[in-house]
């Protein structure tokens, strides 16, 4: 699945605001965001990024201090996928000490260190094991996080084990909407119908209880990745 078209290389990207209809986005801001982002990012990313690997660029970018509007898109920000009251209902300890509003740099400065999760759908150990580029650049849990919200959900990267099973034709096919969007991008995903498969699901599909499978035919528990 995503690890025949991601684990070396970092290139495109894509970004919409909002996905609570996915086809309405792709004509909206999928198409304006893409193709700024395309022409902006991919086409000195995608130069650089090919002839280096995402481990270079995560300790560039990653930890830099760069623009981060807080919007998604690829390179664009490195905690989008945050979720507060996520964090802080997974970390019940942190009742009362921690505000929603610092629950971000909570995680990022003392959480990570302290082998606390983001949220219960990101396994920093399976993301940086899975990947040789990971694995082998001695990024801390906290690094790897700002990679894949940077990054690695754009290129279909799995972030758990179970996303490694996660069946894109199946999702695609399910979601006409979807698949008219990732098709109509396939540069920013690689030119991987899988890679977008993943990444919409990650970015807005289970945030709007869409229905995905693995390879199993099990059902994915959308709850958990919202």
């Amino acid at each position: 699945m995503s690890s025949a078209n991601t684990s070396s290389n970092t290139s495109g990207n894509t970004s919409s605001n909002t996905s609570s209809n996915t086809s309405s986005n792709s004509s909206n801001n999928s198409s304006n965001n893409s193709s700024n982002n395309s022409s902006n990012n991919s086409s000195s990313n995608t130069s650089n990024n090919s002839s280096s690997n995402s481990s270079s660029n995560t300790s560039s970018n990653s930890s830099s201090d760069g623009p981060d509007d807080g919007a998604p898109g690829y390179g664009r920000s490195h905690s989008f996928l945050f979720n507060a009251s996520q964090y802080l209902t997974l970390n019940a300890d942190l009742s009362g000490r921690v505000d929603p509003g610092q629950a971000l740099t909570h995680y990022l400065s003392v959480g990570a260190d302290e082998g606390r999760d983001p949220g219960p759908w990101f396994d920093a150990d399976h993301y940086r094991n899975r990947y040789d580029d990971l694995r082998n650049g001695g990024f801390d849990d906290a690094t790897l996080f700002m990679h894949f919200n940077l990054y690695g959900v754009w290129e279909g990267r799995a972030c758990n084990a179970r996303l490694d099973q996660f069946d894109g034709d199946r999702y695609l096919a399910d979601n006409r909407d979807v698949a008219a969007y990732v098709d109509a991008n396939l540069d920013a995903f690689l030119g991987s119908r899988d890679n977008g498969a993943i990444a919409h699901f990650l970015i807005y599909g289970a945030g709007e209880q869409r229905t995905a499978f693995d390879d199993s035919g099990q059902v994915f528990d959308s709850q958990s990745f919202v």
